[in-house]
């Protein structure tokens, strides 16, 4: 859903660098959690480092991690 606003939130997150099929990548791979706010809604969102055929993704998005609150 898109939506207008204002960055207010973005957070760095320091981590390793798993394959984009492992499961465990959403939560310990380098990331960065942004959030949008928008007229009468806010959007929290992550950014995922992932490997995948051997090749580095830098910020390869994630829906694992969405939050809408109006």
């Amino acid at each position: 859903m898109p939506i207008s606003g204002e960055v207010v939130r973005v957070e760095h997150r320091e981590g390793l660098h798993l394959n984009a099929m492992n499961p465990q990548s959403a939560e310990r791979n380098e990331q960065s959690i942004i959030t949008v706010r928008g007229e009468g809604i806010e959007v929290t969102f992550k950014q995922i480092d992932v490997w995948q055929d051997g090749k580095y993704i830098p910020c390869a998005c994630t829906s694992t991690f969405c939050r809408v609150t109006a």
